[in-house]
C-alpha cells in the first residue's frame, strides 16, 4: 500500500509539472501573438483548445491517482477501509449454484461471546436475501446450508453443539422472517480458532453453501434414530433449570433438522416426576417442566411453538424406584421425540 501511495504521489508530481509547463509555454506565445498584432486566429483556438485539454488531463489523472478519504473495498482481500477504521470480513455472502450467482461484500457480525448478530444491517444484506427469496422459489429443490463461525474460547451454545450453531440458526431466523421457507434452509457450526477479532466483533463469521439436488437423506430412518435415543433432560426437586450434555446437543440439531425438512412432521415433549408430595402437585409440575423445554426450544431453535405437543404425566411414569435418591433423581425428567 505504501508503495502504491509513493508511485501515486510521483506520478502527480510529473503531471502538475507537465501542467505548468505547458500553461507557462501556451501564456507566453499567446503573449507574443498579442504584441506582433497578427490575427492566427486558427492558432489561437488550436492553443486555447490545448489549454483545455491540459486542465481537464490534469484534473482527471489527480482524480484517479490520488487516495480518497471515503469507503474503500479491496475485493482481493475483503478489507474495507473508513476514514475511521480498517476491518477485514472473513466472509462476504455469497449464494453459488449451476442456477444462482449472487454475492455482496457485506455479511452478518456478531460480537464476541453473542448469538445475536448485529443491528441495523447493511442494506445490501437485504437485498440479497430478497434476491435469494426469488431464486429458490424459482427452484424449490434447491437448498441453502447456513454455517456459522465461532471460536473455542466462546461459551457453549444453549441447545447446540457450539456457539457457530447458534449464529447460523439466527441468520436462517432472519431468512425466514423475509419470506424464505425454512425447508430450504439447514444450518451447521464449525470451531475456527484462526478467525480474527477486531475491536470486539467478528466480522461475516458466517457462509453459505447451495445445493441443486434434491435431498437424498432417509427421514424415516433419522425419526426412528431420534426416538430410540431421545433428549432426556433431568431436574432437581422442584426446579425447572436445564442443562444440556454434548451428546444431546448433537441430538438437538439432529432433531432440527429432521422438523424443518419433513411436512407435518411435530415434536413430542413429555414431562415426569417421582412421587415427593401429592400427585396433583406432581402432574402440574411436569406439565410446567415440559412447557419450559417446550419453550427453550421454540425460543433458540426456531421451531414454532405450534408444532410442540407438551404433555405431563406427574409420577405416573416412572423408571426406577421411587425408594432410593438415585431412582428419584432417575424419575425427574422430561423427555423431547418425535411425535
Amino acid at each position: 500500500m505504501a508503495k502504491c501511495f509513493t508511485k501515486n504521489n510521483q506520478l502527480l508530481k510529473i503531471t502538475t509539472y507537465l501542467y505548468f509547463y505547458c500553461l507557462i509555454n501556451l501564456k507566453i506565445k499567446y503573449k507574443i501573438l498579442i504584441l506582433a498584432k497578427k490575427q492566427f486566429t486558427m492558432k489561437r483556438i488550436i492553443l486555447i483548445v490545448l489549454l483545455i485539454i491540459t486542465l481537464l488531463g490534469g484534473a482527471f489523472l489527480q482524480n484517479l491517482l490520488c487516495c480518497k478519504p471515503k469507503m474503500e473495498v479491496t475485493n482481493q482481500s475483503n478489507t474495507v477501509k473508513t476514514g475511521k477504521q480498517e476491518f477485514t470480513f472473513l466472509n462476504g455472502l455469497v449464494f453459488k449454484s449451476p442456477s444462482m450467482n449472487l454475492s455482496c461484500q457485506e455479511n452478518f457480525n456478531f460480537k464476541e461471546n453473542e448469538l445475536n448478530f448485529l443491528k441495523p444491517l447493511n442494506p445490501n444484506v437485504g437485498k440479497i436475501t430478497d434476491d435469494l427469496k426469488v431464486k429458490l422459489e424459482k427452484n424449490p429443490n434447491q437448498k441453502v446450508v447456513i454455517t456459522g463461525y465461532c471460536t473455542s474460547t466462546e461459551p457453549k451454545s444453549p441447545l447446540f453443539p457450539n456457539l457457530g450453531f447458534d449464529r447460523a440458526n439466527e441468520v436462517k431466523k432472519y431468512f425466514i422472517s423475509k419470506g424464505i421457507s425454512s425447508k430450504s434452509l439447514d444450518i451447521d457450526g464449525i470451531i475456527d480458532d484462526k478467525m480474527t477479532l477486531q475491536n470486539g466483533i467478528y466480522y461475516g463469521p458466517i457462509t453459505c453453501a447451495v445445493s441443486e439436488t434434491k435431498s437424498e437423506y432417509d427421514w424415516d430412518l433419522l425419526k426412528k434414530e431420534i426416538n430410540a435415543d431421545p433428549i432426556v433432560v433431568y431436574f432437581k426437586t422442584n426446579s425447572d433449570r436445564i442443562d444440556l450434555n454434548d451428546m444431546e446437543r448433537l441430538k438437538v440439531a439432529k432433531i432440527n433438522k429432521y422438523i424443518n425438512n419433513v411436512d407435518g412432521a411435530e415434536l413430542l415433549v413429555v414431562g415426569h416426576t417421582d412421587n415427593s408430595g401429592s400427585r396433583k402437585l406432581n402432574m402440574n409440575l411436569s406439565k410446567r417442566r415440559a412447557t419450559f423445554i417446550s419453550n427453550f426450544f421454540s425460543k433458540n431453535t426456531g421451531i414454532p411453538s405450534k408444532r410442540i405437543t407438551v404433555k405431563g404425566k406427574g409420577p405416573d411414569s416412572p423408571i426406577a424406584s421411587n425408594n432410593t435418591t438415585e431412582g428419584k433423581a432417575k424419575n425427574r425428567r422430561t423427555v423431547v421425540k418425535i411425535k
